[in-house]
């Protein structure tokens, strides 16, 4: 995960290659996104479509935008996807 480097208002969630796959969320179209900030309360909990698209941004790895209002991106510290097998999920590097 990482935020935007543009605009700052959004998160950029990436998986790996050979994660991004159908099968990685039982064939369902969507995955949800939960992220959660230090003190592990949730605060975001949006859909997505599955599987992530790779766009050129960052280091071009499929993956979602997460947009939000910039004070409540920088809260969080984690996120992870629902609905993958395995399951899928990690931290922001530059989390505050």
């Amino acid at each position: 995960m990482e935020s935007s480097p543009q605009t700052g208002q959004e998160l950029i969630v990436s998986v790996p290659d050979e994660v991004n796959d159908p099968e990685t969320a039982g064939g369902r179209p969507e995955v949800r996104l939960e992220c959660f900030d230090r003190r592990r309360q949730r605060i975001i909990r949006e859909a997505h479509p599955w599987p992530f698209v790779k766009d050129g941004v960052g280091d071009d790895l499929p993956h979602a935008h997460q947009r939000g209002v910039p004070q409540l991106l920088r809260r969080v510290t984690r996120c992870r996807l629902l609905g993958t097998d395995p399951a899928l999920e990690g931290e922001l590097p530059l989390a505050r």
